[in-house]
C-alpha cells in the first residue's frame, strides 16, 4: 500500500511538471508575447469615407504572431482553399504601422503583395491609427494619398 502510495505521488508530481512547464513555454520567444493582439481576427468591416466597400467579400482574417501579420483570405472555403499574404508590423505610440516593402527575391514575389481591396501601398511604412484596441475588437483607420479615410473594423476569433 505505501509503495503504491509512492507510486501514484510521483507520477502526479511528473504530470503537474509538465503542466507547469507547459505553461512556462508559451510564446514568449523572440518577442511572440505580443500581448493581447497576439492571434486570429476577422476583418468584420471595410468602409472608405464611411461608406461600406463593396469589393471586399467578408472573407479576410489578420494573424498576429510576433511581428508578423499572415493575410488570410477564403477564396471557397466548401473547397479548402485560401490566399495568404505577408507583412511584417510595429505596434506603438497609438498607430500599427505596415511593413510592405517585402519580397522574394523574384520568387513568390505575390506572397508579399497586399490584397487590393485592403487598399494599402506597397510601402515600407504603412501607420494604420488604432482608433479601438479592447482586446476582442480593434478599429483602425488609413488615409489614403486622395485623402480618403479607410477603415479597418476587426474581430478576435
Amino acid at each position: 500500500m505505501m509503495c503504491s502510495n509512492i507510486i501514484i505521488r510521483r507520477i502526479l508530481g511528473f504530470f503537474m511538471a509538465v503542466a507547469l512547464l507547459s505553461g512556462a513555454c508559451g510564446c514568449t520567444r523572440n518577442n511572440g508575447d505580443i500581448g493581447s493582439i497576439f492571434g486570429i481576427w476577422r476583418l468584420a468591416g471595410l468602409e472608405v469615407d464611411g461608406v461600406e466597400a463593396d469589393d471586399y467579400e467578408y472573407n479576410c482574417f489578420w494573424f498576429f504572431q510576433n511581428n508578423i501579420i499572415s493575410f488570410v483570405m477564403l477564396d471557397a472555403p466548401e473547397d479548402h482553399t485560401a490566399l495568404r499574404r505577408w507583412c511584417t508590423f510595429d505596434k506603438e505610440e497609438g498607430y500599427l504601422t505596415l511593413d510592405l516593402s517585402h519580397h522574394g527575391n523574384g520568387i513568390n514575389d505575390y506572397l508579399y503583395s497586399v490584397p487590393a481591396f485592403l487598399r494599402l501601398p506597397q510601402e515600407e511604412a504603412v501607420p494604420l491609427k488604432i482608433v479601438t484596441d479592447t482586446g476582442s475588437k480593434m478599429v483602425l483607420t488609413y488615409t489614403g494619398a486622395e485623402g480618403e479615410v479607410i477603415t479597418y473594423t476587426l474581430i478576435k476569433q
